[in-house]
């Protein structure tokens, strides 16, 4: 059974689980067949973050969270009651406040399709009749933001557009997989000596209609100075920044680039919070503080300081420049000094009166360039956040589960405060895996009862981890085409030795 390695509510919860590959324990990866390939999360920076409505009319867009879910699976069996329970709360209190109709169509669309809406669980067992779940944890950035990928090579592979069963790359279809590496967690499939492996390697994928279907083509692993085809060895592949590297933490420098969402790793004052920003802001009785003009439009979400010029950015200098030093921010359009100097006193921030003392951490103050001209120059902080992590031993024989709660910009830890938890608990590598409302960490006790170690925000995800060991003995379901693949694999001619796709 999995081994609790650390547990704390102090200040917050945080939990590291250890699974013991030896002794049977697995990971498999669960996704929403449907939403294989998004549609994914957008952000300009000069409002909230929306996507592509499913199942709307062409180029209608959502930012309503429920909408950022549609057609997502639930994450266990019994959560279908309370997700419905809560879409009818809200569509009452949509439909009494006078909310926009997109809003209620997309609540009246989640309350329609939830019945009949699979769950990851479900799924899981009903692939795998033989396994025990031992735990579970969100994989939620898949599909959802670039620079995630997965290659699913066993039974829980589905392409909508094909009816049989292959090995499928779940990954956004603008993905561009030809100019990037991965660092993905590897499950190798099983030899002939029956011995588990799970590994942190360096990837680069290709799609199917790339490799004239060559399965073994579509997933390809460096080893020293070599590229090895390895998809037909691979049971799962599934991409994200790594957070420990051989023992070490990876600067945040070095994988800042990969980041969708830049509030998980600097805190950027809110523009548009629903409280006031300085004292006599003018308040609307029937919708508090907010809309505000941002950006030339009324603003209902929230507006992050900084947040457009990073993402403007192709080069992603200035994200290094904001994670090593202060950096200069143009007034946001509809920003004045007033808006600004509240959002940054209630992000935390001090604001500095001489114009020459160097700015630390934290520090900001505004800077006239010319009469028409004033600029913020800005030192952010690193973020807190939740975070769910997985990583290895130094012998790959030990999987360890890091999750943690945090309130961005308030309590918990940063990235590299929570991965140095991991590393200290024993991993050797590690990839952090999920952010935000999507972080929640499922252990199951010796009956099977799963209980939530880290507590679930959310009760639909795109994609989950599920651990699990075989009982009872059993074979695959499917002797003759076994999902697990056990069957003896021939290494290729160029694998050397301590190649991480040898199989003997």
């Amino acid at each position: 059974m999995p081994r609790q390695l650390l547990f704390s509510r102090i200040p917050v919860e945080l939990s590291v689980v250890e699974f013991d590959l030896d002794a049977g324990e697995e990971i498999f990866l669960t996704y929403t067949w449907e939403r294989g390939q998004g549609p994914d999360i957008q952000r300009t920076g000069k409002g909230p973050p929306y996507m592509d409505l499913i199942g709307g009319f062409p180029g209608q867009l959502t930012t309503h969270p429920f909408g950022l879910r549609l057609g997502s699976w639930l994450i266990g069996n019994q959560m279908r009651a309370s997700e419905s329970a809560d879409a009818h709360r809200v569509l009452g209190a949509a439909r009494s406040g006078g909310a926009p109709q997109e809003d209620m169509s997309v609540l009246q669309q989640t309350i329609a399709e939830l019945p009949a809406i699979s769950t990851h669980e479900e799924v899981f067992t009903q692939t795998f009749p033989s396994y025990q779940v031992l735990g579970q944890q969100g994989c939620g950035d898949l599909t959802m933001n670039a620079w995630n990928v997965a290659y699913v090579n066993n039974a829980l592979a589905r392409d909508p557009q094909c009816a049989k069963q292959i090995p499928f790359l779940v990954c956004l279809p603008h993905e561009p997989l030809e100019y990037r590496a991965y660092s993905c967690l590897v499950k190798w499939k099983v030899s002939g000596s029956g011995k588990q492996r799970v590994t942190i390697e360096e990837v680069r994928f290709h799609r199917r209609d790339q490799v004239g279907g060559d399965t073994s083509k579509m997933v390809w692993v460096r080893y020293g100075d070599q590229w090895l085809p390895r998809g037909e060895q691979i049971e799962l592949a599934v991409s994200n920044q790594q957070v420990i590297r051989d023992g070490e933490l990876v600067p945040i420098i070095a994988i800042c680039h990969q980041f969708g969402d830049l509030r998980h790793i600097l805190r950027m004052p809110n523009l548009n919070p629903e409280e006031p920003l300085y004292p006599g802001e003018h308040s609307k009785p029937s919708a508090g503080y907010r809309p505000r003009q941002l950006f030339g439009k009324d603003q209902f979400g929230d507006i992050w300081l900084g947040e457009e010029a990073l993402l403007d950015d192709p080069t992603g200098n200035l994200l290094r420049a904001a994670l090593a030093g202060p950096v200069f921010v143009d007034f946001p359009s509809g920003a004045g000094e007033r808006l600004l100097r509240g959002a940054l006193t209630q992000a935390g921030y001090r604001e500095v009166a001489s114009a020459l003392d160097p700015l630390a951490p934290g520090d900001w103050r505004f800077v006239r360039r010319s009469p028409q001209v004033t600029v913020v120059e800005l030192h952010f902080l690193r973020n807190t956040y939740s975070w769910t992590m997985l990583g290895l031993s130094r012998d790959n024989r030990r999987l360890l589960s890091l999750a943690c709660a945090g309130t961005p910009g308030r309590t918990g830890y940063t990235l590299q405060q929570a991965a140095d938890f991991l590393r200290t608990a024993g991993a050797h590598n590690a990839l952090l895996i999920d952010e935000g409302a999507d972080v929640f960490q499922r252990v199951g006790d010796t009956n099977g009862n799963l209980t939530d170690l880290v507590p679930r925000l959310r009760r639909r995800m795109r994609a989950t981890f599920l651990f699990a060991r075989r009982v009872g003995g059993q074979e695959a379901e499917n002797p003759e085409e076994d999902p697990y693949g056990r069957e003896e694999r021939v290494p290729s001619a160029e694998a050397k030795p301590d190649d991480p796709g040898r199989t003997t």
